[in-house]
């Protein structure tokens, strides 16, 4: 018997058996490793902005321009002029603080008159001529009313020869906002803030 044979054939055994020992001690040791690094499975969330978008509308006059933004109104003595400014706010909208500006340009206080509707609250005399109201989300898109019944009046004493006396046309300049109430405890607040001030 060849005993260098032999020989190499006990460390060749010898190397094996080493190899699996430590293979299994990795093995252990990689079991441990896990139970003591127990995890879950990932959670992916993503975020989507919610915008407070609102549109000013009303009903186009077929003046000729095929702006619903802007119409011309034919004043005639004695008679009301029928207005439906309305602010849409489509749905799941969040909690909103709505206002709306009137501007009267051009003489307009002296030719005629509106009331604002009933939904709508005074900012206070540092504010003159903006209007504002809480809106509470809605599952349902929302309209809101500008003018008290859609309606601008001429003023007591306007007739005919006041009307053709007009250099400029008078204008009734509309606009609204909204702003995230989230954040803005009062409609001041929310103002400034649209306001830059």
């Amino acid at each position: 018997m060849n005993t260098g044979k032999v020989k190499d054939k006990r460390i060749f055994i010898l190397f094996l058996v080493i190899v699996l020992m430590l293979f299994l001690c990795v093995l252990s040791v990689q079991n441990i490793y896990a139970w003591l690094n127990d995890g879950t499975s990932e959670v992916s969330n993503s975020f989507n902005p919610n915008n407070i978008q609102i549109d000013i509308c009303e009903t186009d006059t077929d003046d000729g321009d095929s702006d619903k933004y802007t119409n011309t109104y034919e004043m005639i003595p004695d008679e009301d002029i029928s207005k439906d400014p309305t602010i849409e706010v489509p749905k799941d909208t969040l909690d909103a603080w709505i206002f709306v500006q009137l501007e009267e340009l051009d003489n307009f206080a002296f030719y005629m008159t509106y009331e604002i509707d009933d939904e709508w609250n005074t900012l206070g005399k540092d504010y003159p001529g903006v209007f504002y109201m809480p809106l509470a989300s809605s599952s349902e898109n929302q309209s809101i009313p500008v003018l008290k019944d859609n309606l601008v009046r001429l003023n007591e004493g306007i007739g005919k020869d006041e009307i053709n006396a007009m250099t400029d046309k008078p204008k009734l300049r509309i606009t609204a906002y909204g702003i995230q109430q989230a954040g803005f405890p009062s409609p001041e607040d929310a103002w400034k803030e649209l306001n830059g001030k």
